[in-house]
């Protein structure tokens, strides 16, 4: 699956990406891996995108608090506020546990989710297929 991007950046995905690996290593400034998941640029309308895989779980550090609220905060200009509320709410209630990490996007971001795999296949070069 891909999750196309508001902003178009790769510097943005890799934000987002780390984020969401820092919800389970919140002490983790100085590890080697920094991001829960890779990125794709697509070939032609330049539009970035995450790669995100439907089964992936993700577990939430009982001590995430910060880097939840920061990760949340980070998506409320792109949701309804409805549905970042209850994206904090819910990931603060999942500290110590696991969360499928599609399951925990709002609404309004799954919406956006590329899950065909020919419009998938579009957004990688045939030289990298």
């Amino acid at each position: 699956m891909i999750l196309p991007l508001s902003i178009p950046s790769v510097e943005y995905a890799k934000s987002i990406s780390s984020t969401i690996w820092r919800l389970s290593r919140p002490d983790a400034e100085n590890r080697q891996t920094q991001y829960y998941c890779g990125w794709v640029t697509h070939p032609v309308s330049g539009a970035v995108g995450l790669a995100l895989s439907k089964d992936d779980t993700q577990p939430i550090h009982k001590d995430s608090e910060p880097i939840i609220t920061a990760f949340v905060d980070g998506l409320r200009s792109l949701v309804p506020a409805d549905e970042a509320d209850t994206l904090q709410v819910s990931l603060m209630a999942s500290r110590g546990s696991r969360i499928n990490v599609i399951e925990m996007l709002p609404n309004t971001l799954t919406s956006l989710l590329i899950t065909n795999p020919q419009e998938i296949t579009s957004w990688y070069p045939e030289s990298e297929l």
